[in-house]
C-alpha cells in the first residue's frame, strides 16, 4: 500500500508503506539541511506510519498509484509493489527508487531535453574521479523529443561516511572532466549582456561593461560546472557522491559551483543579500576562492569574476521568472558597492 504526501512546491513523494523501514526508505528522497527540516521529516514518518496502521486516510493501492503517475505524465509508467517515488513541482519528472542501489529518472516534455542534457554529462565521466564519486548510468532511452529516461546504479558506491568534505579539491577535479575552452573574457561577456533587461539589470550591464574594459586581452578557462551544486545534490560519503547533473555546463565559469554551494542555500532560507555579501568578503572564504583559482592556474581577478558568477545566476533566475532573480540583484548591487572594479 502506499501514501501520497503532496510537498510546499508541487511536488509529490510516493511513501511505500507496508512497515517503519519502507517509510524511512521512501523519505530518502526528502533530504532537508536544517534542524528544523530534519525535525519535521522525524514527524513526518511518523505520521504516515499511523496513518497506515490505525487510520488509513489517503491510503493507495499500487494501481491507483500507477494510474495517478500515468494521468500526470501522460504515458505508462508502471511502479513495481516495494517501489518509491518523487514526482518533481514541474510534474514532468520522476525519480523511481528501485531499491538502495537502481533508480529511474524520466522526463517529459520541457524536462526532456535537462534529461538528455544530464546522460550526456554523465558520459563525460570516462574515468573514475579520485575526489567524489559518479553513479553509472545506462538503458538510456529517447523518443521523439517527448520522453527521455535512463537508469542509475550505485552498486559501484562506497558508502563509509566521511567527515568534512574538500570542496577545493573536488570542485577543481570536476571541472577538469570536459575539454578546456579558452575564451577572451570580452567575448564571453558581450554574449552575456545580450540576455540581460535594460530595464531590470541597468546596473549589472554597467558592471559588466566595466569589466570588459578592464580585461582587454585576457582569456578565461572555461570548464565542467555542476549548474546546481548544493548540500543536497552531494551525499558526504569519505568519497562524495555527486549527482543530479540536469543544469550542468560542460563549458562554465570556474569559482561558479563554490560560490553556488555558500551563497545560494542562504537566499533559498531567506537569508538577507547583506549578509551573503559578507560571507563573500570574509577573508577565509576568500582564501578558499583563491586556492580553487591556484589549483586551475586562472589569474583573473577574483572580484571580476564573483561579480560575473552573481549576474549569471540573475539570467538563470529570470528564466525561470523566479523571485531568487530580485536577490541576486540586490546581491550583486551591494557586493559592486563595496568592491572597486
Amino acid at each position: 500500500m502506499y501514501y501520497l504526501v503532496e510537498g510546499r512546491n508541487n511536488s509529490s513523494y510516493i511513501i511505500y508503506v507496508s512497515s517503519l523501514n519502507s517509510i524511512k526508505y521512501s523519505f530518502s528522497f526528502y533530504k532537508p539541511i536544517t534542524l528544523w527540516g530534519k525535525f519535521i521529516k522525524i514527524i513526518l514518518i511518523f505520521y504516515v506510519l499511523l496513518n497506515s496502521k490505525f487510520f488509513k486516510k489517503n491510503i493507495k493501492n499500487l494501481y491507483e498509484i500507477n494510474k495517478y503517475i500515468s494521468n500526470i505524465f501522460k504515458i505508462n509508467i508502471q511502479l513495481r509493489l516495494g517501489d518509491c517515488a518523487l514526482i518533481s513541482p514541474t510534474r514532468d519528472k520522476i525519480i523511481i527508487k528501485k531499491s538502495e542501489v537502481f533508480f529511474r529518472k524520466i522526463g517529459v516534455n520541457h524536462s526532456f531535453n535537462f534529461l538528455k542534457r544530464e546522460y550526456d554529462i554523465y558520459k563525460l565521466f570516462n574515468r573514475s574521479p579520485k575526489s567524489f564519486q559518479i553513479s553509472k548510468v545506462d538503458n538510456f532511452l529517447a523518443n521523439n523529443g517527448y520522453v527521455c529516461e535512463f537508469t542509475l546504479d550505485n552498486s559501484n558506491i562506497k558508502t563509509h561516511m566521511g567527515e568534512k568534505i574538500n570542496l577545493i579539491t573536488i570542485l577543481s577535479e570536476f571541472f577538469q572532466f570536459s575539454n578546456p575552452r579558452f575564451v577572451y573574457v570580452s567575448d564571453y561577456l558581450k554574449d552575456v549582456l545580450k540576455n540581460l533587461d535594460p530595464k531590470n539589470h541597468f546596473k549589472q550591464i554597467f558592471i559588466l561593461k566595466k569589466i570588459i574594459s578592464i580585461c582587454v586581452n585576457q582569456k578565461i578557462s572555461l570548464g565542467l560546472t555542476h549548474g546546481d551544486f548544493k548540500p543536497w545534490n552531494i551525499i558526504n560519503y569519505k568519497k562524495p557522491l555527486i549527482y543530479d547533473f540536469e543544469t550542468s555546463i560542460e563549458h562554465g565559469l570556474p569559482l561558479s559551483d563554490l560560490i553556488n554551494y555558500k551563497i545560494e542555500p542562504l537566499l533559498l532560507n531567506n537569508i538577507k543579500p547583506i549578509t551573503c555579501v559578507e560571507l563573500l568578503l570574509d577573508e577565509k572564504v576568500r582564501s578558499e576562492f583563491y586556492d580553487y583559482l591556484k589549483i586551475l592556474d586562472i589569474n583573473i581577478s577574483l572580484d571580476l569574476l564573483v561579480n560575473i558568477i552573481l549576474i549569471e545566476k540573475i539570467i538563470f533566475w529570470h528564466s525561470k521568472e523566479s523571485p531568487m532573480e530580485k536577490k541576486y540583484i540586490l546581491l550583486s548591487n551591494i557586493l559592486s558597492s563595496k568592491i572597486k572594479l
